[in-house]
């Protein structure tokens, strides 16, 4: 029996990331102890047990999601047929990411028992024998954090590699990455993020540590798994389907492939650096805490950082000749494969080692304990300008949404063509309201009072996506981004791929966009719902996205000039902004009258010391929704109104081009038409006053007496 090229390389990855972290985890020494008092200890067999589940649900994560990446961004179609069909190379890719994703549902499944054992101090053996071990696992997952996320992140792995063996095409691949990525968040929510002081800010920043670092270890993975089964592949190999055939790429091509992977590779670098730096400086309360194992470890991480960031930049000098040496490019990518399963052995013990506790930590109340900050003080209309805080997942994606317009107009400039002004000042306005509504006062103070958390909702709910809409972003991407001619998917093919996607159609139809609308406000503010995204940092983040993405929809279709699904006439959507605003102010009218507190259950235990009551704050919110609707809403109708007159325009001009070209066919046809139907008419009538065969005396006096009159018949 043979071995398959490449297996053994894993296995030696696998085993690299263990061994490191086996090691980090014995020179700690008192990392993995239980707490000082605890009764519970649990075994050091079952401790590096927990270590080695936790290491190898994690390669795997990332070969899975690396690969996946792969697939939807850098790998070319080998297909024959469509396009959208995988290939003999992305399909072998494929059933390569199924089986790591079963080894990573299995290892995280491993985890989330062990986890519970060590947690509890006691042997998986016997408690699974006994049959106990089920049901506490059962009530781990049902009541726990942790429990709920490692058994989350498993489920959604299992998805990905069932799914994997049943994906034939691009699309539902790259639906796949999303899914895969999705399962990477949930447990690197309930490590350190969770428990230090700015708790957003250590979620977002963890969360783009791991996505960038999985994304990048695991492309890269999979390019030498790649690029060593192209060196072990005979021409003499039996063909068979998606096998070393899959692998027969020129070199020009595997050229361009890594060189599209170190320009992604560059970015997740620098995201894993910036974000590493940013979470160290959120959870370390100062620099003395790091004098204990966990500093000598972060230390380790750092330099592991360096030497891939060397190590990249050399292979990145050597993908300048065209074709790259294979054998080059392989023995690099293996040093560096092996510093990030270092790496990664020592983020498994690294997310297990307390911080220095020598250091006092600040008293925190209960107050600052829910809002990440302390309670702001009484708002004032200087605060409207001066009060700002970091919101670390809008901030930068304002700034760094601004910063790419302004690049893709630079190119567009430097090409030789135009790009109206209206449209820049548009997106930079827009981008400077999400900034304003999610860092500023409305940010600041929309935590602890309705009336500023419907200032931000308006805001960015509202105005923020009229703005974006009316700068037609899609159209300058689609003139900036290049096109792809190897059967791969790069930002212009999947922006083509959306807006022209079935969904879209679906869900910009004028009932559905107005419901969405309408619904989702309905939807948040009188249900639960609205409690647990004030109450979560991923729930803000997400009602946030929402409503953003929402209202840009119904924007769009009201009055967006960017290319997509066919939309309803020009007074259609009239009406539709009419009613769909009109439900928009009842529902302001509605918290005005109402007399449920909306969650009550939040802002009661934040004890505000300042401002209205809780039933004013609400009244003086549904006012500001009935009111702020106002400004977005003459900003549409205005559009809308520009929009309709540029139409008609177009439309004028296009006939008036095609009259001069054919010398107004259509108009002369038009009076042909006309003119056939007037003379049927004279020969129809011709035929009535002038019979063929002649007049009789009797039709001649029956023409010359008069009609009979009703008086006539009555006589």
């Amino acid at each position: 029996m043979t071995t398959r090229p490449g297996r053994p390389a894993v296995a030696i990855v696998v085993v690299v990331a263990v061994a490191a972290a086996l090691a980090a985890w014995w020179w700690t020494g008192d990392a993995a102890e239980p707490a000082a008092g605890s009764a519970l200890a649990p075994s050091a067999g079952l401790q590096a047990s927990v270590l080695v589940a936790r290491v190898v649900r994690d390669v795997s994560a990332a070969f899975t999601v690396g690969n996946l990446v792969l697939i939807s961004t850098v790998l070319p179609s080998t297909a024959a047929g469509s396009p959208a069909d995988l290939g003999a190379l992305r399909a072998r890719t494929l059933r390569t990411v199924a089986a790591a994703a079963w080894a990573w549902a299995a290892a995280g499944a491993v985890w989330l028992v062990l986890s519970y054992c060590a947690l509890v101090g006691t042997s998986p053996v016997p408690s699974l024998l006994d049959g106990t071990l089920a049901p506490q696992v059962a009530y781990y997952v049902a009541e726990f954090d942790i429990g709920r996320a490692s058994a989350l992140s498993a489920v959604l792995a299992a998805a990905v590699a069932v799914a994997s063996r049943l994906t034939r095409r691009t699309t539902p691949a790259a639906w796949l990455t999303t899914l895969a990525v999705l399962a990477l968040l949930p447990p690197a929510f309930t490590g350190h993020s969770t428990t230090a002081g700015d708790h957003g800010a250590a979620v977002d920043t963890l969360a783009v540590h791991v996505v960038a670092a999985s994304i990048w270890a695991g492309g890269l993975a999979g390019l030498g798994l790649i690029a060593l089964r192209r060196r072990e592949t005979r021409p003499a190999a039996a063909p068979r389907a998606a096998g070393p055939e899959a692998y027969a790429l020129s070199d020009s091509a595997w050229s361009l492939v890594l060189r599209r992977y170190s320009r992604l590779a560059l970015g997740c670098y620098a995201a894993v650096a910036l974000s590493g730096t940013l979470a160290a400086v959120v959870r370390v309360p100062s620099v003395a805490a790091l004098a204990g194992p966990y500093g000598a470890l972060l230390a380790a991480k750092i330099t592991a950082l360096a030497a891939l960031g060397a190590a990249g930049a050399l292979q990145r000098r050597r993908l300048h000749v065209d074709p790259p040496v294979r054998r080059g490019f392989l023995r690099l990518a293996t040093a560096e494969i092996a510093i990030l399963a270092v790496s990664s052995g020592l983020a498994a013990v690294l997310s297990a080692t307390p911080i220095s506790t020598e250091v006092t930590l600040p008293a925190t109340d209960a107050t600052t304990v829910l809002l990440g900050y302390p309670m702001p003080t009484a708002l004032d209309a200087a605060s409207w300008f001066t009060r700002w805080r970091l919101d670390s997942t809008w901030g930068p994606v304002a700034v760094i949404a601004a910063g790419v317009y302004l690049l893709g107009v630079r190119r567009l400039r430097r090409r030789g063509d135009s790009w109206p002004p209206g449209r820049t000042a548009a997106w930079l306005g827009g981008c400077a309201a999400l900034l304003w509504a999610t860092n500023g006062a409305p940010g600041v103070y929309g935590d602890v009072l309705f009336s500023m958390h419907m200032v931000e909702h308006m805001t960015v709910g509202m105005l923020v996506p009229v703005l974006l809409v009316v700068a037609a972003p899609i159209t300058l991407a689609l003139r900036t981004l290049n096109r792809r001619t190897d059967g791969s998917r790069g930002p212009r093919e999947w922006l083509l791929e959306l807006v022209h996607a079935r969904y879209l159609r679906l869900i910009t139809r004028p009932p559905v966009a107005g419901a969405l609308l309408v619904g989702s406000l309905l939807g948040f503010y009188y249900t639960p719902v609205f409690v647990i995204a004030m109450s979560t940092h991923t729930g803000h983040v997400l009602m946030t996205a929402h409503f953003i993405a929402v209202g840009y929809l119904f924007a769009w279709v009201i009055c967006g000039p960017d290319p997509g699904p066919a939309r309803p006439t020009y007074p259609l959507r009239l009406v539709m902004l009419i009613v769909t605003m009109a439900f928009h102010a009842f529902l302001g009218v509605s918290m005005m009258s109402g007399r449920e507190i909306l969650g009550e259950a939040w802002f009661s235990q934040l004890e505000r010391p300042w401002g209205p009551s809780l039933a004013q704050d609400q009244y003086l919110g549904g006012a500001l929704a009935w009111g702020l609707g106002d400004y977005p809403v003459a900003i549409l109708t205005a559009a809308l109104a520009v929009a309709w007159i540029r139409s008609d325009n177009r439309e004028s001009r296009r006939y008036d081009r095609k009259a001069t070209l054919d010398d107004d066919a259509e108009l002369k046809a038009y009076n042909a038409y006309l003119q056939s139907i007037a003379a049927q008419h004279e020969a129809y009538e011709r035929r009535t006053r002038a019979p063929a065969g002649g007049d009789t005396r009797r039709d001649s006096q029956r023409r010359a007496s008069p009609a009979p009159g009703p008086d006539d018949n009555d006589a």
